[in-house]
């Protein structure tokens, strides 16, 4: 929950704010609404965000380290970070990439703390997707095929055993359903470096899904 978040690392005086923020003329603020809301303070506009990105978050650590619990605590980790940190956040409007930039600095903090990294066995990789949900991006892009769980387990084998920086890309933009522009604003790299890892990405996924996605790819 948001209030766990929030904890001991809340901002000296918040103010009171009702349980569903709106504006001042009574309307849904919106993304950007809610954060110049939780900027001074409003614990609840900070509350909607966190529903609202929690999901996103998860699935985008759970896919790049490979494991359900170590990303439940980064991802509250980077919520914990973002409320510490949302009074500085000069572009409210780019609330999103700066979230999603925050989740990546987590990532490469857990990896460089993996100084040795053990290789998931099948079975392992297996037991792991066993009832994990199919992301709504991913299933948009080709419905009437990745509704097979056999193909949903390639799919998801085939991202993870990319190289990290490939990985990402794809991850944001397979499985998250971003554009190229909106994946080199979360990241905070060039367009030109996007389209390039994900071009990379695609050459080493064909092979592992030749004869699975071909379409898709």
């Amino acid at each position: 929950m948001a209030e766990e978040i929030i904890g001991d690392s809340r901002p000296k005086e918040p103010r009171e704010s009702p349980k569903q923020p709106v504006s001042s003329a009574g309307t849904d603020p919106g993304i950007e609404g809610y954060v110049r809301l939780a900027q001074a303070g409003d614990q609840a506009a900070f509350e909607t965000l966190y529903k609202k990105y929690k999901t996103a978050i998860f699935n985008f650590i759970n896919w790049s380290l490979r494991n359900h619990e170590v990303a439940q605590d980064l991802t509250q980790d980077t919520f914990v970070r973002a409320w510490q940190g949302i009074r500085k956040l000069r572009e409210p409007a780019k609330f999103a990439g700066w979230l999603f930039r925050i989740a990546q600095n987590k990532i490469i903090d857990e990896n460089r703390r993996r100084r040795t990294r053990r290789v998931t066995s099948l079975d392992k990789m297996l037991e792991e997707d066993t009832g994990f949900p199919l992301p709504p991006a991913l299933s948009h892009s080709g419905e009437e095929v990745v509704q097979k769980q056999d193909l949903l387990v390639h799919i998801r084998m085939a991202i993870r055993s990319l190289p990290t920086p490939y990985r990402g890309v794809c991850i944001l933009r397979y499985i998250e359903g971003m554009s190229v522009e909106e994946i080199s604003n979360t990241l905070g790299i060039a367009l030109g470096t996007v389209k390039s890892r994900l071009g990379r990405g695609r050459q080493r996924l064909a092979p592992l899904l030749q004869g699975v996605l071909e379409d898709y790819f």
